[in-house]
């Protein structure tokens, strides 16, 4: 069993994009990650990846939300934030 993405939110402070009660039980890159999975971009460089990533969700920063085609975890740290879950 994972955790929902509104517990995440919660557990790291960020601001959920998309629906809460998605379940997550993996972490895996923007690459690779399905849909039950968590990735991350903290490189700017990397904001490409979104358009094609299959993540179940996306630890980001707040300039990048509206890119983003799958739910998200908005957070002003999103490496930390990604550490911390």
């Amino acid at each position: 069993m994972g955790w929902t993405l509104a517990e995440l939110a919660r557990r790291i402070g960020a601001e959920l994009t998309g629906e809460g009660w998605r379940e997550i039980d993996g972490v895996a890159s923007l690459e690779r990650a399905g849909p039950r999975e968590l990735s991350f971009l903290a490189n700017p460089r990397y904001v490409r990846l979104l358009a094609s990533t299959r993540a179940g969700a996306v630890v980001l920063a707040p300039e990048h939300r509206d890119r983003c085609p799958v739910p998200a975890l908005v957070s002003s740290n999103p490496y930390l934030g990604f550490a911390r879950i």
